[in-house]
Formats: structure tokens, C-alpha cells, sequence
């Protein structure tokens, strides 16, 4: 008997879950105003998460404002690094020009000693002669 209870029992549940038209209540009542219980944990709850997603909003806004920053900040730098590259490429193409033209002058005065040394053994010379 008890076994014929528990069977109806579970096969009346069944049918409840399958269909979809037999409302729990009986019957369906429309209205245009409705009565609802909400506990105040849930309105507490509610209230705090209002609260975290504005924070959550103006944290955002702040990040993002962070990264445009950190992004205007190394356009900056890079900007930076490539004008001190080309500074140092100018340095190191007058370096080479000065050292080139160090290099050429030293051959004059190499030139010029020689020719200088030169005249001078031949005025020696010259004076020895006559």
C-alpha cells in the first residue's frame, strides 16, 4: 500500500515537472498591480552591489585613463630615444669628418716638414759646395 503511495506520489510530480500548463496555483490571475515579499537581506545585498558596480565603473574609468598615460608616456620616450640616436649619429659623423681631417692635415705637415728638411740639406749642401 504504502509502495502504491510513494509510486502515484512520484509519477504525480513527474507529470507536474512535463507539463508546462498546469500552473502550481490553480489558476492564472493577471493583474495590474502586484504584492511581492522581498526579505531585506536581499535588498541590503542588492544595495551593496549597486554600489560595488559603481566603484567598479569609476575604477575602470581609472585604469583606462592610467593606460592612456603609460601609453602618451612611452610615445614620448620613444620619441626621446630616437631624437638622442640621431644626435649621437651626427657626433659620430663629425667625429669621423674631424678625424679624417686630422688625418689630412697631419700628411701636410709631414709634407710640408720633409719639403722644409729638403731645402735646408740643400742650402747646407749649397753653401758647402761653393
Amino acid at each position: 500500500m504504502i509502495m502504491i503511495a510513494m509510486l502515484l506520489s512520484g509519477s504525480w510530480n513527474w507529470l507536474e515537472a512535463m507539463n508546462d500548463t498546469i500552473l502550481s496555483t490553480g489558476s492564472e490571475t493577471k493583474t495590474d498591480t502586484a504584492n511581492v515579499v522581498v526579505p531585506v537581506f536581499f535588498v541590503k545585498r542588492a544595495n551593496v552591489k549597486m554600489i560595488e558596480r559603481k566603484y567598479l565603473i569609476k575604477s575602470n574609468n581609472l585604469k583606462d585613463s592610467i593606460i592612456n598615460m603609460k601609453d602618451k608616456y612611452i610615445n614620448e620616450q620613444q620619441s626621446i630615444i630616437i631624437d638622442f640616436q640621431n644626435r649621437v649619429n651626427e657626433c659620430n659623423k663629425l667625429n669621423v669628418s674631424i678625424k679624417e681631417d686630422l688625418e689630412k692635415q697631419k700628411k701636410k705637415n709631414k709634407i710640408i716638414l720633409g719639403s722644409g728638411i729638403g731645402v735646408v740639406i740643400g742650402v747646407v749642401i749649397g753653401l758647402i759646395c761653393k
